[in-house]
Order: structure tokens, then sequence, then C-alpha cells
């Protein structure tokens, strides 16, 4: 072989060897809980399950987890081989030191055995492990919910003639939610989701979040004749949550008030009767 294709060779293995993320050390999967209703569990496991060539020995074996919210990613764990754990930032004091993974030296404290779990420990996770043989990092998101309060939806008239205004509003919820409309043919079913609606969410102090949605519905888009239930869904996509609360709609025709004008006759009417009540009376 070429002097120059030995070097060539030489050089490709060195860079395998050496690379991040090289098979020397490699994190096969990333075990996170499914989304979880808040105050539901007393603790939760998050596992970096990583392994390690047989020959390879723990030196310099490190095992850190990020925590990201927002934007910038928080330490809130830390092994070296054989010392003690560390529970650093928004884990401090909410992780079991004591908990192991499994009884072999090189993986016993990889996972986070998290206690009580709230909201605000919810978001991306990531786990970096890295050695003097290589380095391999995984990320995955953790979801702590809370579902609504309350889920209201009411219809109402609008000033504009054959139009119904239809709001629905829902509090107390995390994370961020999506709210939407739906028309039903209650003789046929199905559903359909209805565009334009106006949707308002609220940043509660408490972390939670409020949300209202309003749309105007036109009588004249409606099958004459035909029956309708109008639904509001609220979702939260994060944690594969839905919830519809339904109401029949009630005809504009069927459900609108007396005009003056007609209260004004049933006034003359009835003035018109006990007038001649009393006349007849009097005779």
């Amino acid at each position: 072989m070429a002097p120059e294709v030995t070097t060539l060779v030489g050089v490709a293995l060195l860079l395998v060897v050496c690379s991040p993320g090289s098979w020397a050390l490699r994190i096969g999967q990333l075990h996170v809980p499914s989304p979880i209703r808040n105050g539901s569990v007393k603790d939760v496991i998050l596992d970096c399950d990583y392994s390690l060539d047989p020959g390879e020995k723990s030196e310099g074996l490190v095992v850190k987890w990020f925590l990201n919210q927002e934007t910038n990613p928080l330490p809130v764990y830390q092994w070296i081989a054989n010392k003690i754990p560390q529970d650093l930032g928004v884990l401090r004091n909410r992780v079991d030191l004591m908990y192991h993974a499994t009884d072999q030296p090189s993986t016993r404290h990889r996972a986070l055995r998290i206690l009580n779990p709230t909201i605000e420990l919810s978001g991306e996770y990531r786990c970096e492990v890295s050695s003097f043989y290589g380095e391999d990092s995984k990320t995955k998101k953790m979801i702590i919910y809370v579902p609504e309060e309350n889920l209201e939806l009411t219809q109402s008239k609008t000033t504009v003639e054959g139009q119904v205004r239809l709001s629905c509003e829902a509090d107390g919820v995390f994370p961020k939610p999506e709210m939407t409309f739906i028309k039903r043919s209650i003789e046929y079913g199905g559903g359909k989701i209805m565009d334009g609606a106006e949707v308002r969410v609220t940043d509660r102090k408490d972390g939670l979040f409020d949300i209202e949605a309003d749309i105007v519905v036109d009588e004249a888009s409606l099958d004459e004749g035909a029956q309708y239930a109008f639904g509001c869904e609220l979702s939260i996509p994060d944690a594969n949550y839905t919830l519809i609360e339904w109401e029949n709609y009630e005809a504009i025709s069927a459900a609108a008030p007396l005009s003056a004008g007609s209260l004004s006759l049933l006034a003359l009417a009835a003035w018109a009767w006990l007038w001649s009540t009393a006349a007849a009376r009097r005779l």
C-alpha cells in the first residue's frame, strides 16, 4: 500500500475513534414519561440509557442533565463516576440522589428520580454523557399539564340581524392551550372546524393560562330546517389533551325577543280588553 494511502487510512481511523458520538459511548434511549397530570404522581423517572464498549472503563465519565424551558438550557444534575451526584438549579432538593438506575458502577446514577413533579418542571430535558473515549447527547420533552377549571360555551344575538355569536372560555390551563369551534349536523353527525374565530390567551401570574374565543355565525349560511350543534374544542397540544363542550343551535327567529312595536300592540290589546271588561260590568 502506498504511504499516502496508509496515512489517509490512519487519519480516518483516528477520526472515527476520537470523534464525539462515536460507538465507544452512545446513548441508546432517553426515557421520559408521557404527559402527566399535575399532582397525580409522587415521582417520575427520566433515564439516560447509554452504553460503553465492553473494554472501556469509566475513566472521565460525566453525566449531565439540562432543562430547557425557554431558550437557554440550564444544568439541573451532574454525576461524575465514583462520586456523589449533584442536583442543581430548579431540581435542587427535588431529586432522589440515592436512586440507582443499575448496579453497574459506570451507569449507577445515570437517571433522575424527580420527587413531586409540578408544572414548573415541564420542558425539554437533555442528557449529555462524556468520557475520555467519546461523548453523546439526546433531548426529549416532559410535560406536566393542568386541565381546565371550567369550559363554558354560550350563544347570543348580535346587533346585526340574522347573526349569532358563539363565546367560549376556559380558565386555569397549562401548558398554553388552543381553542376552536366546530359545527355538526345533529341529523347526519360529523363535524367541521369553523374558520374566523378570535382567540385570546392570558398568561396568569401563577403560570397557568386563561383562554377565550368568539365567532359570529350567519344564519343564512345554515341549511334551512336543519338542526345543528356547535362545539367548543379546548386542546393542549403538548399534552395530547382535548375536551369539547357542545350546545344545540337555537334559531334566531325562535329565540328572538319581542320588538318594541310588538310590545306596544300587546299593551294596546290588553288595555282594550280591560276597558271592554269594565264596560260589561257596568251594564
